[in-house]
Formats: structure tokens, sequence, C-alpha cells
């Protein structure tokens, strides 16, 4: 089974414009397919207008947070869209982080500043997952 993230479609959910842009070329870098929304109702709104494999959500944004814009997103009609993997990146150091993206309906997150490798672990399971629901159907 292929678990190598090449092709995927990523949303990326980040106000920072330096943090979207370093993600954007670490992504191109490993042949990944970017989209960048500057904040949580940009990626509600490019998510019902594309398809995406992942999203990368930062929890604080402008406009509405990671958060919300996870709760919006698992309210969607579409059960593709509503299931989608969503991985929190976040620079908070919480104790109970953890508790909060899976209260929130997110799948895992990413402490900021991420390792390289950590990222392209998680999208790795996330590919061999994909790979697994389309050869079983």
């Amino acid at each position: 089974m292929n678990s190598n993230p090449e092709g995927l479609n990523i949303l990326i959910a980040e106000d920072n414009s330096v943090n979207s842009l370093l993600l954007v070329k670490l992504l191109t870098k490993w042949n990944i397919n970017t989209t960048v929304a500057n904040n949580g109702m940009e990626a509600v709104k490019k998510l019902k207008e594309g398809d995406f494999d992942v999203i990368l959500m930062d929890l604080h944004m402008p406009v509405m947070n990671g958060y919300q814009a996870t709760q919006l997103i698992r309210a969607l009609d579409d059960k593709t869209k509503s299931c989608i993997p969503i991985i929190a990146l976040t620079a908070s150091v919480s104790h109970n982080i953890n508790d909060k993206i899976k209260e929130a309906g997110m799948n895992d997150y990413l402490s900021k500043p991420f390792q390289a490798a950590s990222l392209h672990q998680k999208l790795e399971a996330l590919s061999a997952s994909k790979a697994g629901k389309v050869i079983t159907g």
C-alpha cells in the first residue's frame, strides 16, 4: 500500500502569511497540492467549493477561529466534506489541547513550530487510510 502523501490536496487555514508560505513551500516539495485560506470562514467556503483530502487548521485566526470553522465543517450536509480529516496547528502549550481539539471534532494536531518529519508522518498515515478506503470501496 502506498502511504506516500504525494498528490494529496490540502487546504491550509492559516492567517499568518509567513507560516502559510512555509507550509506551501514544504508541501509543494512533497508534490502535494495546496490551497490557502486566511481564516476559518474562508476555509469553510473553500472546502464547500473544492475537493480536499485534509485541512491543516490554525486554531487562532481572525474572523473565525479553527474551533468554530471545524464545528461548521462537521455540521455540513455533504458527508465527504463533513468527515474530512482536520489537523490543528497550534502554538498553544496548553496541557489539555488534545481534549480541546477532539471536542471540536479535529482528528489530530501539530504544535508550532512543528517538525517537517512529524507533518509528513501524519500525512503518510492519512494517505494510507485514504488508499485503504479506495481499495476497499
